[in-house]
């Protein structure tokens, strides 16, 4: 029983970085919302490229890319309101 708690806490001092992984993947998600958002963004499909941009926000609201995409989204829409908001963010 000793052995494996030994085993357990020397796994925590020499893999520290398993918490941030989850991070990372976050940020993988919220990339590949961002793309998708551009996607619909050149296909002229607002409404959901501003969905798209959300969403990558909710998975990394650091994504200063998401906030400017989605400023650009409203404005194309003639949206002006809130994307003044979204690009101050940016």
């Amino acid at each position: 029983m000793k052995k494996l708690i030994a085993l357990l806490i020397l796994t925590l001092f020499l893999f520290p970085s398993w918490g941030a992984a989850a991070d990372s993947i976050k940020t993988i998600k919220a990339k590949s919302w961002v793309k998708e958002g551009l996607e619909y963004l050149s296909n002229h499909e607002y409404d959901q490229a501003i969905k798209a941009f959300t969403t990558a926000i909710t998975f990394d609201p650091n994504l200063a890319n998401a906030y400017n995409n989605r400023g650009n989204a409203y404005e194309k829409k003639n949206n002006h309101g809130p994307r003044r908001n979204h690009w101050f963010y940016s």
